[in-house]
């Protein structure tokens, strides 16, 4: 009853404030999902920048850092917000996707953004967004929406995660004050290009006219350059040689913060942040309250491209030796799975195959035909019908070795998996996640 109340009373707060579409929270995220990922005739900018027109230019009321990169992102803008978020700053942090709750993408000094306030600013962006040549897309609405909310909540900083690429960005309208580009390495090959070289010239176009940019150590300076050069941006590149992305992603946030003068104590503090599943180990009160046998240990990763999964297996083997090692696996149908499969089954005794519940997820059969030409004498490989199931059983089977679990792959089976587990995220009303979004 408390809830059918709370989204009544949503109900008429949009009545109130928006007469011509009056969508509740559950009924904005349905909505929201049956947008289309991509747009649908033209390429570019031009539809963020007259959806943001019409809200009176939220994005121009702040000061913000834009971070792109293939991986390290999401890490990289938790530890730059929180290290300015220690400095005293209220700071808004902008990151995707979201792993239990929409409301992840959006906070100020680690606080989500309400309910009741996407319902408040959402129903208007939709209106605005319907009044253009062309819908905005799902990206666009949510870029929108983060921009408003910032400006509403007067942050003293944004820091904004690019979603796809840099250059045609829903997120490269702000005038940063600082850009960072993480890491390059071949993902999204599809839309961004086929090497290096295309994925470099993409992402390095988020660096703004006479404004520092911070690069990564694995990225090209030479690549990023020439294009820098043409509009005076000064290029700092991270020097050293790192054992995992964690401690990469520490030095890139702690130069871009050194960059804006922030205080050293701030810096440490902030680069000990991590969002979750980022070799996030889970703490053996949730495995005993299970059974009582466990893995020798879980660890939620997503590393979702070649890449990221190499990474995580050269720490795994730093960290945990020869210990056997148990993993459960999920893809979406746009990543190269093949290569990561590749990786796995190198490590990994046992492999389970699981399907995250989205369109695009690449299906349990689709995943195991993948893996056979890789697989070695003794691996065992197995389907699931859920990821529930699937990390049922793989505990199980790790429990009876006290081998080392990982699950791996997608975001949108890391939601699912941390409720599995004895998590207590804040979920949704409705459990999309991309579940309905058009391809």
């Amino acid at each position: 009853m408390l809830g059918i109340n709370k989204y009544l009373f949503y109900y008429v707060v949009t009545c109130m404030e928006n007469r011509d579409e009056l969508l509740t929270y559950p009924q904005i995220l349905e909505k929201l999902y049956g947008v289309s990922r991509f747009p649908k005739k033209h390429v570019g900018l031009w539809r963020m920048e007259a959806l943001l027109e019409k809200l009176k230019g939220p994005h121009t009321h702040y000061p913000s850092i834009h971070v792109a990169g293939t991986n390290g992102k999401g890490s990289t803008v938790t530890k730059i917000a929180v290290s300015f978020q220690k400095a005293g700053y209220r700071v808004g942090l902008y990151t995707s996707p979201h792993i239990s709750t929409f409301r992840e993408r959006i906070s100020i000094n680690g606080e989500l953004i309400s309910e009741q306030d996407i319902v408040r600013l959402f129903n208007p962006i939709f209106s605005h967004g319907n009044t253009l040549l062309e819908p905005p897309t799902f990206f666009e609405l949510v870029t929108a929406l983060m921009f408003a909310y910032f400006s509403e909540q007067k942050v003293d900083l944004a820091v904004i995660e690019a979603g796809l690429g840099g250059r045609l960005d829903a997120t490269n309208v702000v005038k940063s004050s600082l850009s960072v580009i993480t890491s390059v390495s071949l993902d999204h090959t599809a839309i961004l290009g086929d090497s290096i070289e295309k994925i470099t010239f993409e992402k390095a176009h988020i660096a703004k006219p006479k404004t520092p940019l911070v690069i990564g150590p694995n990225v090209q300076k030479e690549l990023v350059m020439p294009i820098a050069g043409k509009i005076g941006a000064s290029v700092f590149q991270v020097k050293g040689s790192f054992q995992n992305f964690e401690e990469e992603n520490r030095a890139v946030a702690r130069q871009a913060c050194e960059m804006l003068s922030l205080p050293q104590e701030a810096i440490v503090k902030g680069s000990l942040a991590l969002p979750p599943c980022r070799f996030e180990r889970v703490p053996d009160h949730l495995l005993l309250r299970r059974q009582q046998k466990k893995p020798f240990g879980v660890i939620l990763d997503v590393g979702h491209n070649p890449d990221g999964i190499e990474k995580l297996f050269l720490r795994v083997e730093r960290e945990f030796g020869s210990r056997s090692v148990h993993v459960v696996f999920g893809a979406c149908q746009d990543k190269d799975f093949i290569k990561c499969l590749e990786t796995i089954l190198k490590k990994a005794k046992k492999v389970t195959f699981v399907q995250a519940r989205l369109g695009r997820a690449a299906g349990c059969d689709l995943l195991l035909q993948a893996a056979r030409p890789f697989q070695c004498a003794g691996q065992e490989l197995e389907v699931s019908t859920s990821v529930e199931q699937g990390i049922e059983k793989a505990f199980a089977a790790a429990s009876q070795e006290e081998a080392l679990l990982i699950i791996t792959g997608t975001f949108f089976i890391m939601g699912a998996a941390r409720a599995f587990l004895g998590f207590h995220d804040d979920q949704d009303p409705l459990d999309l996640n991309e579940t309905i979004l058009q391809k």
